[in-house]
């Protein structure tokens, strides 16, 4: 068994990582997660950043809690646009 830290990822890479160790394809992870394949794989190529209810319907999907998925987020309070290292879509 390994035990592999997560916390220096980003957000993205934790989420593709994730899916792959569930042996998930994105259209499995996009159904568990309630949401279309397409905006699941913006998710994953980081162009568009999950709002609030959506961060908590992946991380149920992928048994993690929201703050250890996001953990590295930060948030630019003068645009009010949550990002990680980029500028993103609100999606």
């Amino acid at each position: 068994m390994y035990i592999i830290n997560l916390s220096e990822y980003k957000w993205n890479t934790k989420l593709k990582f994730l899916r792959v160790i569930k042996g998930w394809s994105q259209l499995e992870a996009s159904k568990r997660c309630i949401v279309n394949a397409k905006l699941y794989s913006n998710w994953e190529n980081n162009l568009h950043f999950p709002q609030p209810k959506s961060q908590k319907l992946i991380a149920r999907a992928f048994n993690i809690s929201v703050e250890e998925l996001f953990s590295n987020v930060t948030i630019n309070p003068c645009e009010g646009c949550v990002y990680s290292g980029k500028t993103h879509k609100k999606g």
